[in-house]
């Protein structure tokens, strides 16, 4: 019962599961040929079977004549493990677009996206990076990442920030324990630098594992 507790007092700082997900974004990064934008990741499944990626079309249709191209890596070796390619025509703007790995892969240690688009007329992908000029809301944002174990790729370099990002992992044996370890992450990072948060999140804590204790008690009490 009390570890119940504990997991759904936990839900509010970090996605029960593990696999990394990143909702929140400040901008919308424009993707053209001859350019990569990209997400290293730590994935917590033995499998992949996708990612979802938050795109844009800047209030027009996508050329359908372009053609989008994902690359899953092996961020270590830098093998190419699968590519995924979509129609022009199936680009929506301001949505998340899902990419599937038919069959799904198995995980390497560190994996990364790498997108890229064929077409003159760009598109974007969304994401959560500093402004040109590293000040204002935007940046105070960043400091909330709640994605602390992978980051934003440009052209090859690793960049400031992450994109707006979902991964579609299949569970095996090695879940658990980096689940339990992206649950506890997630949670440092979700109370560092927001004491009041913090306060009131061991406070609901405390809270539940009183009432857990106590009904306890009196179910004893009752036999």
């Amino acid at each position: 019962m009390i570890v119940v507790l504990v997991v759904l007092a936990s839900i509010g700082c970090a996605r029960l599961g593990g696999e990394a997900f990143q909702p929140t974004h400040n901008q919308v990064l424009p993707l053209g040929p001859d350019m990569m934008i990209g997400q290293t990741f730590r994935a917590t499944s033995a499998e992949l079977a996708g990612a979802d990626l938050l795109v844009a079309t800047f209030a027009q249709p996508a050329d359908p004549a372009g053609k989008l191209e994902v690359v899953l890596r092996d961020a270590g070796t830098g093998q190419a493990l699968r590519t995924v390619t979509v129609a022009g025509s199936q680009v929506p703007n301001n949505a998340w677009l899902p990419i599937r790995f038919h069959p799904p892969v198995t995980a390497p240690e560190r994996a990364a996206i790498e997108v890229r688009w064929t077409s003159p007329r760009p598109i974007g992908l969304y994401a959560s990076a500093p402004p040109p000029d590293g000040t204002g809301e935007s940046q105070e944002r960043l400091t909330e990442n709640p994605y602390p174990h992978g980051t934003l790729l440009r052209d090859g370099e690793i960049a400031d920030g992450d994109l707006a990002f979902r991964v579609l992992g299949l569970h095996g044996g090695r879940a658990l324990p980096r689940v339990i370890l992206g649950l506890l992450g997630g949670i440092a990072s979700a109370v560092r630098g927001r004491p009041l948060f913090g306060v009131v999140w061991l406070g609901g804590l405390a809270g539940s594992v009183a009432l857990a204790v106590f009904g306890f008690r009196r179910q004893r009490s009752a036999r």
